[in-house]
């Protein structure tokens, strides 16, 4: 708190986001508020990204901030969580990452961007083909059709 007061009183926020970035971990929640409050929200993403934070635990606050401003920032947070729920191989982290896909779908299409949905979700599927349980789930939220 001190030091970030002091970088502004002097005018140089960059000292306090070098400051905050040489202290990591330890300054994680000090520089993630300063990075939402000066509005830096690419950056934001990239220091949950580079933490390995579980986008499970951020602020349902932060994201909808995020998603109001850009929402195509929130695509690798959300990318990676259905990385890692199609990683469980289990029926109920299936289920999770078809919700999360759900949104990037919606991320698409709020950006307009279908083609390159429809690559993404082949690219999913292919590379999971043999999860059968999987499939079932992508096929009962709708994102692919059912054969």
């Amino acid at each position: 708190r001190y030091v970030q007061q002091y970088c502004l009183k002097g005018d140089r926020p960059e000292l306090f986001d070098q400051f905050c970035e040489t202290c990591l971990p330890y300054s994680f929640t000090v520089y993630s508020n300063h990075l939402i409050e000066t509005g830096r929200h690419r950056k934001w993403v990239e220091l949950y990204l580079y933490n390995g934070i579980d986008p499970e635990y951020i602020s349902s606050d932060e994201i909808s901030l995020i998603n109001k401003e850009d929402p195509s920032l929130l695509l690798p947070l959300y990318t990676r969580l259905v990385t890692d729920k199609i990683g469980s191989k289990n029926r109920q982290g299936y289920r999770a990452a078809v919700r999360y896909l759900k949104k990037i779908r919606t991320i698409y299409k709020k950006t307009k961007n279908i083609e390159q949905w429809d690559l993404y979700i082949d690219k999913i599927q292919n590379a999971n083909k043999r999860l059968r349980a999987f499939q079932e789930e992508l096929k009962r939220g709708k994102l692919i059709d059912a054969d």
